[in-house]
């Protein structure tokens, strides 16, 4: 039993000289409430429609916030294996990248709200961060349902669309949903910029540009009568997926507690 214990005390010597060795120290453990602001309801596109929007939606699994590339961060776990329960210093699901913070869901959005919500806390280490990621997973229960918040779509948008050319105007009301694979890595939405000191409380704001997921949608070209819809193949839904998926259309803000 002696020998099996000074066995382990030399293991564990040797795995904290191995991470001292590498330069890297544990961060001290941070929390950030993550709120979402609501979004522009009216806009008018690049090709002159004027759109108002009665719903828009977006159904997300989960964020991970960034440090510059290179910046080294603790994470003991990673040397003694995966039993060990860790509160900061993670890695993104793939284990490769060092998450700075990290918020958890799956939670719908609704990013017409008319106040600032809370979507809940992010977890992680102190420090710099550079960049974060959104990952969609794949829809289950309520959210999944055409009844739910989203219509059983990851991204949701419904309202109307006005246009003047050469005297003649023209109104539709439209809606659709959309969906984002979840194989390989086109579930992300990456390089979303969130430059920032990340204090030990602190909250990150979310703002999602709707009107820039729309801005180059050709609404003329949605067939049919009545409430024209977004299918799946029609250029609004292609140029809805492209604004979607430009990370410059979510906007982060950090702002540290007070006294932090």
């Amino acid at each position: 039993m002696k020998h099996q214990f000074s066995t382990f005390c030399v293991a564990l010597t040797c795995v904290l000289v191995l991470f001292v060795a590498c330069g890297t120290t544990p961060g001290e453990p941070a929390t950030a409430s993550l709120r979402l602001s609501p979004s522009v309801r009216e806009h008018t596109t690049a090709s002159g429609w004027d759109v108002v929007l009665d719903e828009a939606v977006i159904v997300l699994g989960a964020m991970y916030i960034y440090p510059p590339p290179g910046e080294r961060m603790a994470h003991l776990g990673a040397y003694l294996g995966p039993s060990v329960a860790h509160a900061h210093g993670g890695f993104d699901p793939f284990g490769t990248v060092p998450v700075r913070l990290e918020w958890l869901g799956p939670a719908s959005l609704d990013l017409l709200a008319g106040d600032v919500t809370t979507l809940g806390e992010m977890d992680g280490s102190v420090g710099p961060s550079m960049a974060a990621t959104i990952a969609f997973e794949p829809l289950a229960g309520e959210l999944a349902e055409p009844s739910g918040p989203g219509h059983g779509h990851h991204a949701w948008v419904a309202g109307t669309a006005t246009r003047t050319v050469m005297g003649e105007t023209e109104t539709l009301e439209f809606e659709g949903g959309l969906d984002i694979g979840t194989g390989g890595t086109e579930n992300l939405i990456e390089a979303i910029p969130s430059p920032a000191t990340v204090g030990a409380r602190g909250v990150w704001e979310l703002r999602v540009d709707v009107a820039g997921w729309l801005d180059q949608a050709r609404f003329e070209r949605l067939a049919g009568d009545g409430t024209r819809v977004i299918a799946p193949g029609t250029q609004p839904a292609i140029a809805w997926n492209l604004g979607l998926r430009d990370p410059t259309r979510f906007v982060l803000a950090y702002t540290p507690a007070a006294g932090e």
